[in-house]
């Protein structure tokens, strides 16, 4: 087996025995410090030499609005990540392996500089495609932001990280909002606490305004007056927890 550079008792027990049993075949080369609301390794399968990418995210909960990891590995565009395996472990984690984007994602992109106006527009249209064929099976993301977005080898826009990925309830109205991204928090979401699919695309048109040039400080709390820090706090303590790591 491969011996982790990591400090492997220091996460949660289900994960580390997934990682024992994987290594068997995958040899892990590093623990990256994206993906904050998982745990994401790195590695090379041992047969098809193929690199990937393995995220572990707490999927307990609400059974109502989770995206079953097997009925994602279904979807099926070049401009959403392509899901190697799928499913779930104990204590209530899920895994997914993809394929490893070696050119990253967009915040890489854009610490390199901007891209230009078409290729920004060629972009948004690759993730717009993807977005689209995720609605059409009535999952809503709800986590387009920049370290979200891989860039494929021919350079295309793909949609990653399905960590916050809900399925919508009967009636299709709206789910519960997402703690996740102040930054890309769609205006619905402060004013009624539920994310519909235009969530999603505000957060592409959040993206396109990046890309073209527009900044967005670290800080997201800066462009929220108190009543949306208020609203913002109570999203945060009545939101599905099953989206963050425990």
């Amino acid at each position: 087996m491969t011996m982790l550079s990591i400090d492997i008792p220091k996460l949660p027990k289900a994960i580390r025995d997934s990682i024992m049993e994987l290594s068997k075949d995958i040899t892990f080369e590093k623990f990256p410090s994206k993906g904050a609301n998982g745990y994401v390794f790195l590695g090379k399968n041992n047969v098809s030499g193929q690199p990937v990418a393995i995220k572990y995210y707490y999927w307990g909960g609400d059974k109502k609005y989770h995206a079953e990891p097997k009925q994602l590995a279904e979807i099926n565009s070049k401009y959403v990540i392509k899901i190697l395996h799928a499913g779930t472990i104990a204590d209530g984690y899920a895994i997914f392996m993809t394929p490893f984007f070696s050119l990253g994602d967009m915040d890489d992109l854009l610490s390199r500089g901007l891209p230009g106006d078409i290729r920004a527009i060629q972009l948004v249209s690759n993730a717009l495609e993807g977005l689209s064929h995720l609605h059409v099976h009535e999952y809503i993301h709800r986590d387009l932001k920049p370290q979200n977005i891989l860039i494929g080898d021919s350079g295309e826009a793909v949609i990653g990280d399905f960590g916050s990925v809900k399925k919508l309830g009967p009636g299709g109205s709206g789910i519960p909002g997402s703690g996740h991204s102040l930054l890309y928090t769609p205006p619905e979401s402060f004013d009624g606490g539920l994310y519909t699919k235009s969530g999603d695309i505000y957060q592409v048109g959040i993206l396109l305004y990046q890309l073209l040039g527009g900044f967005l400080p670290y800080d997201g709390f800066k462009w929220l007056n108190k009543k949306e820090l208020a609203e913002y706090d109570r999203i945060e303590d009545s939101v599905d927890r099953s989206i963050y790591v425990v």
